[in-house]
């Protein structure tokens, strides 16, 4: 397991303020179920293209795969914290498929989401 919270994404100062950068993860952990490219662009104005290239440039990653980390790490947060149902974290995540979200989350934890929280408490 990475520890994921470390690889939140940041801008350096002499590009983009610092508020900034905070503005846009704000957004998108705010917006987790339903932030995409296109209406985070349009938060900040900017064009798709740009943000996504803002993000690649300075993440590593393209937005697809930085967006499903964050819900990744949303869902860590809310198996080990919480007592919601699986099937509504993938739904608060913004992976409405119980069988997907469960997927992709066994792919990133190499455990299942209900293996994970097992452990976590």
């Amino acid at each position: 397991h990475v520890e994921r919270e470390d690889y939140l994404f940041e801008l350096p100062k002499a590009t983009h303020s610092a508020d900034t950068a905070d503005a846009i993860l704000g957004y998108i952990r705010d917006n987790i179920s339903i932030a995409n490219l296109e209406n985070t662009a349009k938060n900040f104005g900017y064009s798709p293209v740009h943000l996504s290239r803002l993000i690649k440039k300075h993440t590593g990653s393209s937005f697809a795969k930085f967006i499903l980390l964050q819900r990744m790490v949303a869902a860590e947060h809310l198996l080990s914290k919480t007592d919601v149902p699986i099937r509504e974290i993938a739904s608060s995540t913004g992976l409405e498929s119980p069988e997907y979200f469960s997927r992709v989350f066994k792919k990133y934890n190499r455990v299942s989401p209900s293996q994970y929280r097992k452990k976590a408490k």
